[in-house]
């Protein structure tokens, strides 16, 4: 990445010194990922469809490929197995989630929570976790056409800066462990450029403290993604602070008044580095509504409406 062409004809012509390259050009496809420029409309777009058509004919063995609306059921719950798994079972269904986790790291988050649920039994899959697995890949192959855009050109009509902005929910004692689900999402130039949906490695004693986990972690991303934004020379007004939103008013208050300690003191390293960070003006912790929430399908399966919400709020295009 660079401002000049002629850096860049440099640095490829340095590393041809060094290595043997070979220069293909302008980028289209990188391991399963398409990639799309419109130089004229100043966007990218990132898709796989192509991925995920592959895996439907590898797993699918010729099944109908019924149309799902959700990765999963709402109130689907999945136990662990209590018999050994079948080898060519197992095999297969660590290769299926393997598959997806791939395209939740790459372009599909909508799917993030589900593949986060479905890796928890890869040493034992029983048939409902193979089942599972298999009604994620249908849904995505009835959504194969969803594309991420980046827009250069909306970022500079809108405001100068790149629009950065994260996203951090949590979902209390969702899992047979009793730890709660995070869920992160960062956007910049329109589009997300950073996620997780993942288990917290702490069991926390109210909906209160584990969105205030989640803060924390969420905290942490998004000043590593501003170091990496400080070694690009990106120093806009959207970098400090950066803004990270959450639904949860009480957690946002204990960020914010020093009594909360009395209520949370065995979460105490993290609450004075919490307010560590919002004193220093590093990031600004702000209130979003839950129907506006582009993190909510990260800690939950939803239900229909709702999912079709959270994809919007994500900003898939087809």
């Amino acid at each position: 990445m660079s401002p000049s062409r002629n850096l860049v004809d440099e640095f490829k012509r340095q590393l041809a010194e060094k290595f043997e390259i070979e220069d293909n050009g302008p980028i289209s496809s990188f391991l399963g990922l398409k990639v799309t420029r419109n130089r004229t409309a100043r966007t990218l777009e990132l898709s796989q469809k192509t991925y995920i058509e592959t895996l439907v004919k590898e797993f699918l063995h010729g099944e109908s490929v019924n149309s799902k609306p959700t990765p999963l059921e709402p109130n689907q719950r999945l136990e662990p197995n209590q018999d050994p798994a079948d080898e060519k079972l197992r095999t297969e269904y660590q290769q299926l989630v393997g598959s997806l986790m791939w395209l939740a790291m790459r372009t599909r988050m909508d799917i993030a929570y589900h593949v986060s649920i479905l890796s928890r039994f890869l040493q034992n899959p029983s048939k409902s976790h193979w089942g599972a697995a298999k009604r994620v890949l249908r849904y995505l192959h009835s959504t194969k056409h969803f594309v991420i855009t980046y827009s250069s050109r909306k970022a500079t009509e809108n405001q100068p800066e790149l629009g950065l902005q994260a996203f951090s929910d949590a979902s209390f004692a969702m899992v047979q462990s009793k730890h709660s689900q995070s869920g992160f999402v960062c956007f910049a130039a329109g589009g997300p450029i950073s996620w997780y949906s993942s288990k917290q490695p702490i069991i926390t004693l109210s909906s209160t403290e584990a969105e205030y986990v989640g803060l924390v972690t969420a905290a942490r991303s998004v000043l590593s993604i501003s170091n990496l934004l400080i070694e690009l020379s990106y120093h806009r007004n959207d970098r400090i602070p950066f803004r990270i939103y959450s639904d949860n008013i009480n957690a946002l208050n204990a960020a914010d008044n020093s009594g909360a300690i009395r209520s949370i003191k065995h979460l105490e390293l993290r609450w004075r580095w919490l307010q560590q960070e919002t004193a220093a003006n590093r990031i600004k912790l702000e209130y979003v509504s839950g129907q506006e929430h582009p993190a909510d399908g990260l800690t939950k399966s939803l239900t229909k409406p709702k999912h079709e919400q959270f994809v919007k709020l994500l900003g898939f295009r087809t």
